[in-house]
């Protein structure tokens, strides 16, 4: 490499870190190889580090900065702000060598920068930065908008200053840097036009699970620099990639922000100012560039080889994509998966508050409100900070904290990568919470799911649950998971398992839609003029309830079937009882009263019923999305509480009129059995479905007449009774009969072994958990096979 202080992006390679810093290399390295595959990347120069290391000998500021770090308390590190401050302002007190001011302005009257309307972007890059190891989010300063030549020039030495920054200073001892050893490099970019475009960050991977087949990107309007800073509830696209070919670029998830602020072009500076309503309420990317930036990340990840955290902006004058920074995610990738742990809340205070979690765990402690960095000194140990964000510079007192809440920010800001770092949980975007709550009080906080995070009052109970995988037996029964909560799909999908054996659409629709199915098709039939705005409230993004409901059938039928694909997720349509529909709103003023929900207008019978059958199409709608245009023909379907085989007839005629025809593009569909005519004429149901599936909870009840609800009689409910058995073992004789799978799903085999072993013992074909007791039960399901075995060989001996 030519011996100069200036060399262009294009110049510039991976193995060139310790010329030019991390970030700078990967720009060259994105410049020059990805280029022709239509990346876009700024152009400009990397001020190298030889010129830092003759800016530092010029004005003797080696042993003067080696004193002032000697000074500082690193058991306390109470003044830590002071030797900071006392660092930075020797360096920007300090002048830059005539020969590095010559090529600078050279290299700027080049590009033509800081002339013609061509402000720069000034960007620090350290040698240690952006590894694999390390990412120094955050740590280092960089300036936006710079217009004139001194502005330049002070930008360039703030930059070197910033090495000295508080937030960097400790990052790097937390770490084992030497101070020394890390130099910077300075990049200068010509600036993108983002005032009417946007911004913001990508991760080629889930940022909070790891999960590795998704591309997840946040966007902001105006410049990425709030949405980095954690001061704004972005937009968040979460992009299938591994569809891409077949199926263009599967979206299966759009989440709209608040997108309150933004930050934009000032005089020589950037401004917050409030986002215009109107671009508040706007998604900030297209279908056409969510595609563009998807293409984009997979194909960065694909040339360096591991996941990535790309920063990017989009002109607002022509729509162009450009990349400004890609390093690798260093906080979940390396996760050890031989271990799994879980947490389960047993105990909780009332509810709070929620917003979106970073992290997956539980914790409780004292809140702590900080609204200023003068506050941050009261900080103690294991506190829960409360800010309206969290800064980079406050990793010192974030280390302490058992947990951080903040009103602003999203799941890929800064503060966010920095807690994903430290193993830290922090709760993002709870609007109001340093008015919800005070200094003093105790909380929990449940971010078991690790998507969606719970403030309860008082101190809770929960228990933590840590398991090695490695060692888990190959059984010949499947394993499959119950899913109730989409959000824990990605994270779910790291457990050993064969797919997906039940997905509850009810729950869905009561945990993330709470809207009545037929509400949403006619809230005008809805009298209660409470729920009546409520529901339109929680539809005011989209042109419709109905609309905002099948979106929200849409996301959690793609996450689940995205998180597990190819394996088969078998999605049952919703099984409400009356009761249980009258609760949603709306629910009230269409639900007829029986007196018997139990045994009422309940499963496939309300499908083609006139009181629902407009809203089992939206249920259809919804997954034939999610099969034929996102191309996740992993989905399977399920019917329950199927009483008659007339009933799955009709069903199956009603499925075709909504475009899914049982076969088509290999549709699968299959039954619960938990009526006990399903077990009894299980051979003539066998000829209509492909698959069975015992439903232990209602063949119980239906069996023995007893209400498992609840009620006098609820101690003899008994799914090892020898009736329930009968009909068990029927119906798997039958199902193998007929040449069709049969599994279990019910509630039994994870609270009893035996029964584990009673459905191996009639070889069943696969049982279904839920994720915090599928390791049990694949031990379970070993010990039941090694007897089964033992007894075969037994006899063979015999």
């Amino acid at each position: 490499m030519k011996d100069t202080y200036i060399l262009p992006f294009h110049l510039l390679r991976s193995e060139h870190v310790g010329l030019v810093g991390g970030k700078n290399a990967a720009i060259g390295e994105l410049m020059f190889h990805l280029s022709p595959k239509g990346i876009q990347v700024p152009e400009g120069f990397a001020l190298t580090v030889a010129a830092f290391d003759d800016f530092i000998e010029l004005n003797g500021l080696r042993r003067k900065l080696k004193r002032l770090m000697q000074q500082l308390d690193q058991q306390t590190f109470t003044n830590l702000e002071l030797v900071s401050n006392h660092c930075k302002r020797a360096i920007l007190s300090s002048v830059l060598p005539e020969d590095v001011m010559n090529e600078l302005s050279s290299a700027i009257e080049i590009h033509g920068f800081l002339r013609d309307l061509s402000p720069v972007a000034v960007r620090s890059s350290a040698t240690s930065e952006d590894s694999p190891d390390a990412s120094f989010a955050g740590q280092h300063d960089s300036f936006l908008f710079i217009e004139t030549k001194d502005d330049f020039l002070h930008a360039i030495k703030a930059c070197y200053a910033s090495l000295y920054n508080a937030r960097a200073i400790k990052y790097r001892i937390d770490r084992g840097f030497d101070h020394e050893s890390v130099r910077i490099s300075v990049g200068v970019q010509r600036m993108v036009d983002t005032d009417h475009g946007g911004a913001g960050v990508c991760f080629s991977l889930d940022p909070d699970s790891g999960f590795r087949k998704v591309v997840d990107i946040n966007a902001s309007w105006g410049l990425g620099e709030i949405l980095v800073q954690g001061g704004v509830n972005p937009d968040e696209y979460v992009v299938y990639k591994e569809a891409i070919s077949a199926y263009g670029y599967p979206v299966i998830r759009r989440t709209l922000g608040e997108k309150a602020k933004m930050t934009v072009k000032g005089r020589n500076q950037t401004v917050l100012v409030d986002t215009p309503v109107e671009q508040r309420k706007q998604f900030v990317l297209n279908e056409e560039a969510i595609q563009t930036l998807t293409r984009q990340v997979v194909c960065i990840e694909d040339h360096f080889g591991i996941p990535m955290d790309i920063e990017w902006a989009k002109n607002g004058t022509d729509g162009g994509l450009f990349i400004l920074q890609a390093r690798p995610e260093t906080a979940v990738h390396n996760r050890n998966r031989a271990e799994i742990t879980s947490y389960e809340m047993l105990e909780h205070g009332a509810e709070l508050a929620s917003g979106a979690a970073v992290g997956r765990h539980i914790r409780s402690g004292k809140v702590r409100i900080i609204n200023d960095v003068s506050e941050l000194s009261t900080f103690l140990e294991g506190e829960i900070l409360v800010s309206e964000l969290t800064h980079p510079d406050w990793e010192p007192i974030m280390k302490k904290a058992a947990a951080i809440v903040t009103e602003l920010g999203g799941r890929t800001s800064h503060a966010a990568i920095v807690a994903r770092e430290l193993n830290l949980l922090a709760v993002v975007g709870i609007s109001g919470a340093r008015q919800l709550l005070k200094t003093g009080d105790y909380i929990t906080i449940d971010a078991s799911d690790g998507q969606q995070a719970h403030l309860y009052n008082g101190p809770g109970k929960w228990k933590t649950l840590v398991e090695d995988i490695t060692q888990l037996p190959i059984n010949k029964t499947k394993t499959v998971l119950s899913i109730s909560n989409p959000d824990k799909a990605f994270e779910s999908s790291f457990f050993p398992n064969d797919g997906v054996g039940l997905l509850r659409t009810e729950f869905i629709i009561s945990s993330k839609i709470g809207v009545h199915p037929m509400a949403a098709c006619y809230p005008e039939k809805v009298k209660d003029s409470t729920a009546y705005q409520q529901i339109l409230q929680k539809s005011e993004n989209f042109v419709s309830p109905k609309a905002s409901f099948v979106s929200q059938l849409k996301t959690n039928f793609a996450t689940v079937a995205a998180a597990f694909y190819p394996k088969t997720v078998i999605v049952r349509f919703s099984d409400f009882k009356s009761n249980e529909y009258s609760l949603l709103l709306g629910g009230k003023d269409i639900e007829q009263h029986e007196e018997n929900p139990m045994l009422g207008l309940r499963g496939i019978s309300r499908y083609f019923h006139p009181s629902y059958r407009d809203a089992f199409a939206m249920e259809c709608e919804a997954l034939r999305f999610v099969r034929n245009e996102l191309g996740f023909s992993n989905v399977a379907i399920m019917l329950p509480f199927c009483r008659t085989t007339s009933d799955v007839v009709r069903v199956l005629d009603l499925l075709k009129a909504n475009g899914l025809e049982r076969g088509k593009n290999g549709l699968q569909v299959w039954m619960m059995v938990e009526v006990p005519s399903n077990a009894i004429i299980a051979a003539d149901f066998a000829k209509l479905v492909d698959g069975f599936s015992i439903g232990s909870n209602d063949l119980t009840q239906m069996t023995l007449g007893i209400d498992r609800d609840g009620g006098s009689w609820s101690q003899r409910y008994d799914a090892s009774d020898k009736a329930v058995r009968k009909l068990i073992t029927l119906a798997i004789h039958e199902a193998h009969k007929a040449g069709i799978p049969i599994g279990f799903c019910g509630q039994a085999p994870s609270d009893d072994p035996y029964f584990v072993q009673f459905l191996v013992e009639n070889n069943i074909d696969s049982i279904s958990f839920t994720s915090d007791a599928i390791l049990q039960g694949i031990e379970n399901i070993h010990k039941a096979e090694t007897i089964q075995k033992e007894l075969y060989e037994q006899l063979i001996v015999e």
